[in-house]
């Protein structure tokens, strides 16, 4: 979305638009970058938070009015993560935070100032995109900093360190918080017109989520839910076109659904909120089951061969037999 583009003009109807057909939606924020003159460099686009106390407590002020405007515009929002991505630095808003800074901030700031203003929204660790240790462990080794957070987000580069924090905080909820984009411009191959939105990203995406969830995750985001055939993003250099789960086509004035799409459905449309992952007897990596809250079983499965496979399924007694085509996915809901 362009800079310019307030959230009353675009995004907010956009929520409520989705909120409409889906009134369970929560709704969680995560920051890019702070105001520049919150930062070192004085600009939307890299540079560190500064950490004077001074600073800090504006930018607590700041989240908190951004959770009361969306209130006052009849929008709840649940959580609010600290900082998107704070180990790394773009060419478009970003903004580096010490796991030390995130500790104090929330411990010193953020929290405090949610509870003043009574603000019912959860303080999140995240969203934390490399496998460094150091956040969970420097924040949520921290009594007061401890206090504050209900929850962890994990993305892209976090995989390695997911199993140990789901098993080390078994009280706070780990999220995934964002799915990889696909086209990597840093790979061979990249085209840098358009994304593919192809198979291989499907079957990606697929891998992806069972990877998260068996490491420990209660919830599993797409990234771009929406976007156009070029579906560029805001790089100054090198705009990157991105995958979506959902493709614009402006010239036919057409709605493509993605490989992507169907992998995020074998779930979302089966898996409810509140469903217990259950472990599976067998040898196939590719399928990962869990029991809804009404009993339900569910089974996610994928076949990366290039041949189909019959696949056998004993549950309760029953035993259930299906045909996976070749680069194909299933679920069954029993």
């Amino acid at each position: 979305m362009p800079r310019t583009c307030g959230d009353r003009s675009r995004l907010i109807p956009y929520v409520r638009a989705a909120l409409a057909h889906q009134p369970a939606l929560r709704l969680w924020a995560s920051a890019w970058t702070p105001p520049p003159w919150m930062k070192t460099n004085d600009a939307y686009d890299s540079g560190s938070m500064k950490d004077d106390p001074a600073t800090l407590a504006a930018y607590a002020l700041y989240l908190a009015r951004f959770v009361e405007a969306y209130r006052e515009e009849g929008l709840a929002i649940q959580a609010v993560h600290v900082q998107n991505e704070p180990e790394q630095l773009t060419r478009y808003p970003s903004c580096a935070w010490t796991p030390e800074l995130i500790r104090d901030f929330v411990r010193d700031h953020l929290g405090p100032a949610f509870e003043s203003r009574r603000l019912p929204a959860e303080i999140w660790l995240g969203t934390l995109s490399t496998a460094d240790p150091r956040y969970a462990s420097v924040v949520l080794g921290d009594a007061g900093a401890r206090r504050q957070v209900r929850g962890i987000g994990v993305q892209w580069g976090a995989l390695a360190i997911t199993p140990q924090l789901a098993a080390t905080y078994l009280d706070l909820p780990l999220m995934q918080t964002e799915t990889v984009c696909g086209n990597h411009p840093w790979e061979a191959g990249f085209d840098p017109a358009r994304p593919p939105n192809d198979h291989a990203y499907g079957a990606l995406t697929w891998g992806r989520i069972r990877d998260y969830l068996q490491a420990g995750v209660r919830s599993y985001m797409a990234w771009n839910m929406v976007l156009d055939a070029e579906g560029k993003n805001l790089d100054s250099e090198r705009p990157w076109p991105q995958n979506a789960l959902l493709v614009v086509d402006r010239q036919e004035r057409r709605l493509r659904e993605t490989p992507a799409y169907w992998a995020f459905r074998h779930f979302s449309g089966f898996v409810e909120t509140g469903a217990l992952r259950l472990a599976l007897a067998g040898d196939d990596a590719d399928a990962i089951a869990f029991r809804n809250p009404d009993g339900r079983l569910v089974v996610a499965m994928r076949n990366p061969g290039e041949r189909s496979r019959t696949l056998t399924l004993a549950a309760r007694g029953d035993v259930l037999e299906l045909e996976l085509p070749a680069r194909g996915w299933a679920t069954i809901a029993y």
